[in-house]
């Protein structure tokens, strides 16, 4: 029997499959499609053509191992709504030009050009297209970043003094806005796929008749909105709309859940069920994903962790699953933790990916413009606290270097 010759498959069965790989947001699927022959390449779209176009885009990707002390340049990426778990090879971030700096809801690399004097770049990872920006990243530790629009723009937030940057692509120079008041509201609008939707456009701000709902909900947890991002007293969770907005209390671990009307009329609908999605909750970020496709994550409940502080500088993590339906919270598993330089971890591999998705609410890649000083000075003050004069001198022959 002849062997089948699949470069001769009809074009419209070829752009049909390849709709669907978009579809389902899977670029980098559609770009191996491509990949095969030069009558697939032919019979679909170059994204060279037309990098804006949204269907390119990465907008339901996360960066699971986005570890500050990784060398490698690969990133285990993860498609929240299929499940997909592609581990990327992506050489730029292993070289000496370009600087991590933040990754965007969605999947997008905010990198800096160190051969451009630290000018902004964000890489797509999966069709290698990058946007150039004029302006110079800023040196303080950026928390969160978004690219808004066709244009497009580059927003990034920093929670420690509460400065919100922006930048066209022909900006000279980033805009800097410092709103105390506002913050936590941009930051919430940004964090949670609100400020651009799937499509990178940008999105009207969260009605203020749901903002004062949402900070009322926050009072009753006894929580000043304006507090928050300075500490993990409360997290929030905004996902796609019509999405459920979570309250978290620390101190009793008491969980309400509301989804946001789709009227904007400022109305939060108390709801039992989140259906088949699963919530991940950490003080860092948030994420829902559908749990059909994700083995050991469970449906309509939300996952958490707490954590001890045993040591004064590292914390220590268990997960936690509350089930809403019954009200019941158990623990499930340790924690993936990348804050001990060492050990680099609680728990021991294999991971799960329960812990996998629970790690990404807490563990947030720094900026390299920053992170170098940063790591050095808590990896000294490691060996000093912890190890023997005999250890320290050991250390001492072989000096760490990150990379």
């Amino acid at each position: 029997m002849a062997a089948a010759d699949w470069s001769s498959l009809p074009c419209d069965l070829v752009r049909r499959i390849a709709d669907c790989f978009l579809a389902a947001n899977d670029v980098d699927y559609y770009m191996d499609l491509r990949a095969v022959c030069g009558s697939w390449r032919s019979a679909t779209d170059d994204p060279k053509d037309s990098p804006d176009d949204p269907r390119f885009r990465p907008r339901q990707w996360v960066v699971l191992d986005d570890d500050v002390f990784r060398r490698e340049h690969t990133r285990l990426l993860v498609n929240t709504h299929t499940g997909r778990s592609p581990r990327k090879e992506l050489p730029l971030l292993g070289g000496h030009r370009y600087r991590h700096v933040a990754t965007t809801p969605g999947g997008f690399f905010v990198l800096a050009d160190y051969d451009d004097y630290d000018a902004a770049r964000v890489l797509n990872p999966f069709t290698g297209h990058m946007i150039h920006f004029r302006a110079t990243v800023p040196s303080d530790t950026v928390d969160v970043a978004a690219v808004i629009g066709s244009a497009p723009t580059l927003v990034l937030l920093c929670d420690s003094d509460r400065k919100r940057y922006v930048a066209g692509s022909d900006s000279r120079s980033f805009a800097v806005y410092q709103e105390e008041d506002a913050y936590p509201l941009i930051r919430l609008a940004v964090a949670g796929g609100m400020y651009a939707d799937g499509e990178q456009r940008p999105l009207p701000p969260l009605p203020a008749a749901v903002a004062g709902e949402v900070f009322h909900l926050m009072r009753v947890f006894s929580v000043e909105p304006s507090e928050m991002f300075w500490s993990d007293v409360v997290e929030h969770v905004v996902d796609d709309a019509p999405a459920p907005e979570i309250e978290h209390a620390n101190n009793n671990r008491c969980y309400l859940v509301f989804r946001m009307d789709d009227s904007n009329r400022g109305v939060l609908e108390p709801v039992k069920s989140i259906g088949r999605h699963a919530i991940f909750v950490g003080c860092c970020r948030c994420l829902a994903v559908d749990a059909d496709k994700f083995p050991s994550v469970e449906a309509n409940c939300i996952y958490h962790l707490v954590g001890m502080n045993p040591y004064g500088d590292f914390y220590f993590h268990d997960v936690y699953k509350f089930d809403l339906e019954d009200g019941t919270e158990e623990m499930v598993a340790e924690a993936i933790s990348w804050s001990d330089p060492i050990t680099r971890r609680d728990a021991d591999p294999p991971f799960t990916a329960v812990q996998l998705l629970s790690s990404y609410t807490i563990n947030v890649r720094g900026s390299e413009l920053v992170i170098p000083e940063t790591c050095r000075v808590d990896i000294d003050q490691l060996v000093e606290e912890f190890f023997s004069t005999e250890d320290k001198e050991f250390f001492a022959m072989f000096p760490l270097q990150l990379g």
